[in-house]
Parts: C-alpha cells; structure tokens; sequence
C-alpha cells in the first residue's frame, strides 16, 4: 500500500512539474524573443508610420514601454495587446495596418518581462493585468490632452484574455473590443497542448486564468470577433463559440478563410478590415 502511495505521489509530481512547463510557456516571455526571429526588429517606420517610444509606470515601479502611433487628435485609439509568443515588434506591421485602415491612434505595449519592458523579469497573470490597467490609464492621460473621446481594446492570442479581463474591469472607458484567434481560457488551452503531446489530466492543475469564456458573457459592448479558418493553433470553434456567448448586442464575427494563428496582413487586410470598418460606421463607433 505504502508503494502504491509513493508511485501515486510520484506520479502527481511529474505532472505538477510539466504543468509549470506549460504555465510558464503562457505565462512568461520564455520562447518571446525567438518565436519569430524574421520579423523582430520591425518598427512602424519601416512600414512608412512615424511612431514614438514611450514608457509608462505600472505597478512595482515596472518600466513598461510601448509605441505610439498618432493619427490625429479626433481618432479613436487602439489598445493592442500582443500574445505570448510575441512583442510589438514582431507586430509591428499589424500595428500599422489598424492605424492605417481603422484610422485610429493606436497604443501597443509590452508586458513586463517582454521586449523592453524589465527585460527578463517573468511575467504573471496578475503582472500582466496590472500593465494592462497601466497602458489604459497612459491613453485615459492622452484623452486628456485631447485626444478623442473613444477607445477600442484589441486582444490577439493570449492578448484576448488580458483585453476581456481589462474591458471586464473597467467597461465605461471602452467603446469596442476586438479579439483575434484567441483561447477559451488558459485552462482550456493548456487541456489542448496536453491532448496533443498526449499527457493526460494535465489541464486538472492548471489555473483559471485568462478565461474569455467567462469574461465574454459580462462584457455588453459592441464586439468584433476575427478567427482564422486554418488555425491549428487555438482552433476556430473556440472564436465562434465565444461569439456565440458574447453579451454584446451589436456584435459580428469575421473569417479569413485562409488565416492561420497569425493573419497574414499583406495579403488579408481587407478581408479582415473592410467588415470591421463597416461595423464601425454603422454603430457610429468612431
């Protein structure tokens, strides 16, 4: 019986380890700097966008940085939160498509531990929620000044969760929350990555974090849903059935039919943008 015990904790052992794997992939910038080494060092000038650097506080005294891109003091503006194999530097020719085709000031940052933004401090849910707090509170600080009086939230990936649970918190201050191929929940996601590298119970461990299922169900404003049909990655179901759950009223879903976990936005901008363009012009959202 003892023997038995001893395997059963063994056991149990192991999969609290791999689950730390997994949590720290999502949790972390661990594979962030090398996930997509052709495109890092993009900057919004290489795609013919001036932008400036900025860096604001969060909490803990954390540097976050960010870029901002001005398109004119009456534009709506954009907070863009990037998911985890990424920094707004491998996003960078996203960024310019939103500023160019939605003609709106757009505000992309780093979580901490990400890019430069405390290089090599790891990154948590909870830190990831504070620097998303700060970068809407550095537009609130824009809107100030003049800046327009609209703001869009724009998650993609493990971005989506960060951008529901900041739109869950502080709903009066968004107008429209768009999401890109993002998970149902960490939860859900670490439950995939464990079918398919075939270790089972794992998801059992796995905090409920990040969960757009939840989020999405509390959230009334109007809501754009893209989802790429050949995602392997975070399968398209999982976008539609966040559409379906959505509380929002005014809400619409967008296939790229050859999208994968990442658009490729040279080539599907209109597919993607025309839609969301007349979504919103006609709920006068800009």
């Amino acid at each position: 019986m003892k023997k038995l015990l001893l395997i059963i904790a063994i056991i149990v052992a192991l999969l609290a380890i791999l689950l730390y794997i997994i949590q720290y992939i999502f949790e972390s910038n661990s594979f962030n700097h090398y996930a997509h080494p052709e495109e890092y060092g993009k900057f919004p000038s290489d795609f013919g966008v001036e932008y400036e650097e900025v860096y604001f506080k969060s909490t803990n005294n954390v540097n976050i940085h960010g870029w901002w891109l001005q398109h004119s003091k009456n534009a709506p503006t954009l907070i863009y939160s990037h998911g985890n194999a990424d920094s707004i530097e491998t996003r960078s020719l996203l960024l310019t498509v939103l500023y160019k085709q939605l003609k709106c000031n757009v505000l992309a940052y780093d979580y901490r531990g990400y890019g430069k933004s405390n290089p090599g401090m790891r990154t948590t849910y909870q830190g990831t929620s504070d620097d998303a707090d700060a970068a809407l509170a550095f537009v609130k600080e824009k809107m100030k000044n003049g800046f327009g009086t609209k703001i869009y939230a724009y998650g993609h990936s493990l971005g989506g969760g960060i951008t529901t649970d900041l739109v869950r918190r502080h709903p009066n201050d968004f107008q429209l929350l768009i999401l890109e191929n993002t998970l149902l929940s960490l939860r859900k996601q670490v439950k995939k990555i464990a079918k398919d590298n075939k270790i089972p119970m794992l998801s059992i461990f796995c905090k409920d974090v990040y969960n757009n299922e939840r989020n999405i169900q509390n959230i009334t404003i109007p809501t754009v849903i893209i989802v790429g049909d050949k995602d392997d990655f975070v399968p398209h179901q999982n976008s539609e059935k966040l559409f379906e759950i959505s509380a929002a009223k005014q809400k619409i879903i967008v296939h790229n039919p050859d999208g994968e976990h990442k658009a490729d936005w040279e080539k599907d901008v209109h597919t993607i943008c025309d839609p969301i363009n007349e979504f919103i012009t006609t709920h006068n959202l800009r």
